[in-house]
């Protein structure tokens, strides 16, 4: 059993091979798309897998996918695996969202739709440079509602950002009002994180565009408050849901459990073995044409990166890291790993932090095991806290 990525790339430029055109892209060449229907078996074949419990969609927009190509990866997938997946997630620009596109996807069996909103304000979102303005958010927020929202095993989860460059209180609330109204049950609040060389980090660092860090800390704050006061849990440093409504695909992650990714650019993680098909798009298609495994890089992951990875990734939930996970992967407490004898300094992190209010344990109802975790407030400091246990 594994989870099944299937990544959708931009391509950067023309293509000779599969067709692929220079940003911004409209559509995704059938070479592509036959490309990524020949390596789902080979995957499969390669790691002994006959069943994918999620499906997810990501990378550029899976929504510029037409139907038929839609339909044509999704019955590879479905041929590949004994049991139809329990969710299939597809990422949409709002651009794309039509009640005709909503009944399709509904059609072929995708029940979890991931639409990033980020924000409704129109200056912002052409600051941003985003395919959809604030009137194309608007209309896809009403089909979302109409259409697809509070359907029988339907879910829907909105992306919203804080801190924006020009993005006041009062709009980024609206976005957030808006999007829990029209029948989300998962919304994805991130607070804006400029990184070098991209084109809004040189026009923040130009002066071209106005950013301040404290406004984007309060925005965040104010969301999360606003989310918890509106039904929605944080069950992970940046999501939240209503209740059963976690994304199951993304909790593999998390909890650094195996997956499968195919794609140019795509990762997957089997064992000890991590993989990565490199993201030349022409050399993708024309190694799939020839029947052989797209180029890649690969990774042995040791214990200690096992190890890093799980506590990396575990202390981002609120549920925190299971006592007995731990000890079933590698083979000793992790009340001694984390609690320890004082004998060094990680030993005492977990404890400081927990003398402050900033982390807790807790046992299963059945009392048969034991989490870690970091308070909602230990949350906001993660990276702090990681460095010192780390």
């Amino acid at each position: 059993m594994a989870a099944l990525y299937i990544h959708i790339p931009f391509c950067l430029s023309k293509c000779a091979y599969c067709d692929f055109f220079s940003l911004p892209v409209k559509s995704v060449s059938d070479e592509y798309v036959e490309s990524l229907c020949a390596e789902i078996p080979l995957r499969c074949r390669q790691f002994g897998t006959d069943f994918f419990e999620t499906v997810y969609f990501g990378g550029g927009t899976p929504s510029l996918l037409s139907a038929f190509q839609l339909e044509k990866i999704l019955k590879t997938v479905f041929s590949s695996s004994r049991k139809m997946p329990e969710e299939i997630t597809i990422e949409a620009n709002p651009a794309d969202l039509t009640q005709d596109f909503l009944g399709k996807i509904d059609s072929f069996g995708i029940n979890r739709l991931s639409v990033g909103i980020q924000s409704v304000d129109p200056e912002v979102l052409r600051t941003l440079n985003r395919r959809s303005d604030s009137e194309c958010i608007f209309s896809a927020l009403e089909f979302l509602e109409n259409f697809w929202a509070g359907r029988k095993n339907h879910r829907l989860s909105l992306d919203f950002i804080s801190g924006l460059p020009g993005l006041s209180d009062e709009v980024f609330m609206k976005g957030l009002e808006l999007g829990s109204s029209c029948g989300a049950d998962h919304i994805s609040l991130y607070a804006l994180s400029l990184e070098e060389e991209t084109p809004l980090y040189k026009m923040v660092d130009a002066g071209k565009v106005p950013y301040d860090q404290d406004t984007n800390d309060r925005q965040w704050l104010m969301g999360r408050g606003f989310l918890e006061q509106h039904g929605f849990s944080q069950y992970e440093v940046s999501n939240f849901c209503r209740p059963g409504c976690q994304s199951r695909h993304n909790m593999t992650y998390w909890l650094l459990n195996d997956y499968i990714g195919v794609g140019a650019g795509a990762t997957g993680t089997i064992g000890n073995l991590r993989y990565s098909d490199k993201d030349d798009v022409c050399a993708y298609c024309k190694a799939l044409a020839a029947g052989q495994l797209p180029p890649e890089e690969t990774e042995d992951l040791d214990e200690k990166t096992k190890e890093f990875e799980f506590l990396m990734m575990g202390f981002r939930l609120r549920q925190g890291i299971s006592g007995s996970e731990y000890f079933k992967r590698f083979g000793h407490s992790f009340e001694e790993r984390i609690c320890g004898n004082g004998q060094n300094r990680n030993d005492e992190v977990f404890a400081r932090w927990q003398k402050k209010g900033l982390a807790y344990t807790y046992s299963a109802q059945d009392k048969s095991d034991t989490f870690y975790a970091l308070t909602g407030e230990g949350l906001l400091l993660l990276n702090r806290f990681l460095t010192e246990l780390l």
